[in-house]
């Protein structure tokens, strides 16, 4: 059997771009539109003229950050935590002792209950 052709005509909303294309025109939509503050743009036009979509665009400009910008949503750990982890994980490869998932968990646990302040229960990541 023969593989199956591409169409010849794709509807503009069938269109796939990488996201990380997407992005680079949305980011030049909003360097053209901040390098024009004085004038009152239409932001439909101008999504338009860069082929991006207008609820992106408006996002961007109202200054939400895009996914690739964004933290996931389900870390506990910042960003100096998850080097203290790491650097935990280090030691223990230097003297030679293979990390077990409990060692890591208990180690990221403990570095949350270090550096929560609140009244609340310190989070906890899952148990291995």
């Amino acid at each position: 059997m023969a593989p199956l052709a591409a169409p010849a005509f794709v509807l503009p909303s069938q269109r796939v771009e990488p996201y990380e294309e997407v992005e680079k025109q949305i980011q030049a939509a909003v360097t053209s539109i901040q390098a024009r503050s004085d004038q009152h743009l239409n932001i439909a036009q101008v999504a338009r003229n860069y082929v991006i979509p207008i609820t992106r665009l408006g996002a961007r400009l109202q200054g939400c950050q895009s996914k690739q910008e964004r933290q996931g949503a389900n870390r506990k750990l910042s960003a100096d935590q998850e080097l203290a982890v790491c650097q935990y994980l280090d030691c223990l490869d230097t003297i030679g002792t293979s990390a077990r998932l409990q060692m890591v968990s208990s180690c990221a646990n403990t570095i949350l209950a270090y550096g929560h302040t609140s009244p609340d229960p310190a989070p906890r990541v899952s148990d291995y």
